[in-house]
């Protein structure tokens, strides 16, 4: 997947607008060539080189501010500067006859990137019909003036859906980062409720047993040691509660794990695939692997800006084999963390190998392999 954003995530980069920007110059070989033709006076010339250089100066100033933070927020009307450009246009191709005809094109990109759609198509229509009517004047012939049209209208077109891609592609990672962060908040509030359903009234009880026992110490020997047998009672009690509460937050089973892996990666617009042998191994390599699903999926949806994903799960020679891979692109920094030097300890424990790295092809892949 290619980044066609800037860092803010709303607009493109400088090299990346200029580079948007510039590749449509080649456009400008029928004008060059024509004032290279050593067929005009050098009068004719200086103006022919001067008009071009502020044509191309209104074309780049034009697109820079199209393509910055303004392409997700189009206007619903020509600004001063696509103004200026269109009639400039216009009028070089009049002053310069039909060898400048070709620099029309240059206004369909131009309005695609700057206009609404509906702005856009009323302003390529009349762009369209403008250009048919100065190319009669200027004795441009019916086929390529047919083809500037075709082009130029096609260009504004072709504009509007590549802008179009780039909301997409920026609104789905603000999903996916706003999936990973209520995902987050949801464990954490799951997790603040479990743990005060499981110790709110045990400390309670502690408390009121603690009192009672304060209280009787010195009149009711035996009733204090009771109250006080009961404070141990309950907190043995409460300590095993955190302890099954905290397990059953880490260790999912791998069938459990498998399936919030699919429901997490398709609510952050990610298309997932699995595949897993009908028996899946037991403990302890169900928990390696569950733990590996774990840290794999959670990557793919905070780092990897993926459209697709496959988890694959195999039992052959008695080992069991867990690979996921995606086809998006890294984020900076996001294998700095401690959740993959953190598994692979626990693999090299139970004997298991772990790879994680870029693919060949794109993407990212974690393969782990775990003896049986």
């Amino acid at each position: 997947m290619i980044t066609v954003y800037a860092a803010d995530g709303r607009g493109l980069s400088g090299v990346q607008r200029l580079v948007w920007s510039g590749v449509w110059l080649a456009f400008l070989g029928y004008p060059i060539g024509d004032i290279l033709s050593r067929h005009h006076s050098t009068v004719w010339v200086v103006a022919a080189w001067v008009s071009l250089a502020i044509f191309v100066g209104l074309y780049l100033r034009t697109m820079w501010l199209a393509l910055g933070s303004d392409v997700f927020r189009p206007r619903s009307r020509p600004d001063v500067w696509l103004s200026a450009f269109i009639l400039f246009t216009f009028a070089v191709v009049i002053a310069f006859g039909a060898a400048w005809g070709g620099m029309i094109i240059y206004l369909g990109v131009a309005t695609g990137c700057s206009l609404t759609n509906r702005a856009a198509i009323i302003t390529l229509g009349v762009i369209a019909a403008t250009t048919v009517a100065i190319g009669v004047a200027v004795g441009i012939g019916a086929s390529s003036l047919a083809f500037v049209v075709f082009l130029t209208t096609a260009l504004g077109v072709t504009m509007l859906g590549v802008r179009r891609m780039w909301q997409l592609i920026v609104e789905l990672r603000d999903a996916q980062h706003e999936v990973a962060r209520l995902t987050a908040a949801e464990q954490r509030t799951r997790f603040a409720r479990d743990l005060h359903d499981v110790l709110g009234h045990n400390l309670s009880v502690i408390a009121l047993k603690s009192q009672v026992a304060r209280r009787t110490v010195s009149t009711d020997p035996d009733a204090a040691v009771a109250a006080m047998n009961d404070v141990e009672a309950v907190a043995r009690q409460s300590l095993s509660d955190v302890r099954d509460l905290v397990s059953g937050y880490r260790q999912r089973s791998l069938q459990e794990e498998l399936a919030v892996a699919d429901e997490l990666l398709t609510a952050a617009g990610i298309s997932t695939a699995i595949e897993r042998p009908v028996d899946l191994p037991g403990d302890p390599v169900d928990e390696l692997l569950a733990w590996a699903v774990r840290e794999g999926t959670t990557n793919v949806i905070r780092h990897s800006r993926a459209a697709h994903c496959r988890i694959a799960i195999s039992v052959a020679a008695g080992d069991a084999r867990l690979e996921i891979t995606d086809d998006g692109t890294p984020t900076p920094g996001s294998g700095n963390g401690s959740g993959l030097p953190g598994l692979r300890e626990r693999l090299a424990e139970a004997g298991g190998q772990l790879e994680a790295g870029p693919r060949p092809g794109g993407g990212f892949r974690l393969a782990v392999d775990v003896p049986l």
